[in-house]
């Protein structure tokens, strides 16, 4: 698991730099906010995808918590279903399905808000 957990840590530093460049970032750079976010998108998909069929909880369903999340922010709301739909179909404890299932109510309405 250690390749799932340098992905991850990858991602979330992506996010952070994300976070902090959304609080004070000139206009002229946000094509990179926009990069480093899509870009931990796709990492922490992919160390929720390497998490798939290995049944550790809450381990595996947290992955895909967090990468539905980022999912969510850069507007990828297909991908977020879709890994939402994939954190539940495991076994994940009830505080981590309540917040996957919050999360759907949340992309399902923003989706909703765009057609």
């Amino acid at each position: 698991m250690n390749h799932v957990e340098d992905i991850h840590r990858l991602a979330m530093e992506l996010r952070d730099i994300w976070l902090l460049w959304s609080r004070g970032m000139p206009p002229r750079f946000g094509i990179f906010k926009d990069r480093v976010l899509g870009l931990a998108c796709d990492l922490e998909t992919l160390a929720a995808e390497m998490m798939e069929g290995i049944p550790v909880e809450p381990s595996r369903s947290v992955f895909y918590r967090s990468a539905a999340t980022i999912c969510q922010r850069c507007g990828r709301y297909e991908g977020a279903i879709r890994l939402i739909k994939a954190g539940l179909a495991g076994n994940p404890p009830a505080e981590i399905k309540a917040e996957l299932e919050e999360l759907r109510g949340q992309v399902e309405r923003v989706m909703e808000g765009h057609q």
